[in-house]
């Protein structure tokens, strides 16, 4: 099992990951490996100042240009995609089958379930 993730720049990985752990705990993808690419997003502002964003950079959803003092709503800070979950063998979770796409609907709604039992 693995699992590959894409998170926009301003998505905190340390937020992610420590969401990944706690909602998996007691899963089929406890423990599985995480991969994590990070999309750059891009900053420029009309002074001219120009920087990638990173959680750090944000106040809720707004940019604090350092320069200026410019603000930003930035609509993009909570960009995350599920690129791939990867399991291997056919019996996987009990079930027979090789469809991926199955096998990941079976799988988030195995973790939807475990999280509504721990409200």
């Amino acid at each position: 099992m693995s699992v590959h993730f894409r998170r926009g720049s301003a998505f905190s990985e340390e937020a992610l990951r420590q969401s990944y752990e706690s909602l998996t705990t007691g899963t089929i993808l406890e423990g599985a490996p995480v991969e994590i690419d990070t999309v750059n997003l891009d900053f420029e502002c009309r002074c001219g100042h120009k920087q990638v964003i990173t959680s750090d950079d944000l106040i809720g959803h707004m940019f604090v240009c350092p320069r200026c003092g410019a603000t930003k709503e930035i609509d993009e800070a909570h960009d995350l995609e599920l690129v791939e979950l990867v399991a291997e063998g056919a019996d996987w979770m009990g079930f027979e089958t090789t469809n991926r796409r199955e096998c990941m609907q079976r799988s988030i709604a195995t973790t939807k379930a475990t999280m509504k039992n721990r409200e």
